[in-house]
């Protein structure tokens, strides 16, 4: 799914390279993203460098 400005989008996916594909791919300056489960947040600065916006949360 390709997410331009505007809409809402939910991207769940089942590995970690796929998802940092995606963080490197989807995110545009004006988006804000929730990114649930961040880890060691690796993947967080990949979207950091592209979202307007970032908030966390880690689970337990």
């Amino acid at each position: 799914m390709k997410l331009t400005a505007g809409r809402v989008g939910v991207q769940v996916v089942s590995s970690i390279d796929r998802y940092r594909q995606l963080a490197r791919e989807l995110p545009i300056e004006s988006d804000r993203i929730l990114e649930i489960g961040c880890s060691t947040g690796e993947s967080t600065q990949l979207l950091a460098r592209r979202a307007a916006q970032l908030a966390l949360r880690n689970l337990p």
